[in-house]
């Protein structure tokens, strides 16, 4: 999953690096680790403790990888020497904020990352898992995919698996991210009998 969302984040053979993806799958672990551990302290000790904090130097650490690995990218494009755009987020941030600096651009691509890799990884276990609970459902799809993308794959191909696409649609809502979740259940208040 990291591989595939770091496509879609710099479209570069960096992207393809074991350096790059131990990066953006590490980052979210280490400062979700950091956060935890400054959340259990008193808010006065916190900005005290996290420079001791190994999770701490972990994000540093990554922050560090990912501006030695970004910043000369980033430059390149700056400077307009190819005459092909890339499609990735990266080229969309940097024209978004022309006159940002290269390290800001690397922070909010790591903040990106973090909820990206891991929504991705979400959604794709939790459609396994409704697939593994509704086993009648795994030839439908794959015959609809055998008809479909035989041929060729193509976006056009991909657009064209409307079982696939509301199947997905269908689990996400089911499986969605405890934000989206209701706090309370709500049940009928008083059982309904209908007499004809």
């Amino acid at each position: 999953m990291a591989q595939i969302t770091s496509g879609v984040i710099v479209n570069n053979p960096v992207s393809r690096s074991q350096e790059w993806i131990d990066t953006i799958v590490g980052y979210p672990e280490y400062a979700a680790i950091q956060a935890m551990t400054l959340r259990r302290q008193a808010p006065y000790l916190r900005s005290l403790i996290s420079p001791f904090l190994s999770s701490t130097k972990r994000v540093k650490d990554c922050f560090a990888t990912a501006r030695r690995l970004l910043v000369p990218i980033i430059a390149t494009r700056r400077k307009g020497i190819s005459t092909v755009k890339p499609l990735d987020l990266l080229q969309w941030l940097s024209e978004a904020e022309p006159l940002a600096p290269p390290e800001q651009i690397v922070g909010r691509v790591l903040f990106l990352a973090l909820a990206a890799v891991h929504t991705s990884a979400f959604t794709t276990v939790h459609a396994l898992y409704d697939l593994c609970s509704l086993p009648g459902l795994i030839e439908v799809l794959r015959e609809e995919a055998r008809e479909i993308l035989e041929p060729a794959w193509s976006l056009r191909a991909l657009h064209q698996l409307r079982k696939m696409d509301s199947f997905l649609k269908e689990s996400h809502r089911v499986n969605s991210p405890g934000v989206c979740e209701p706090i309370v259940t709500y049940g009928p208040i008083v059982q309904l009998t209908f007499v004809q």
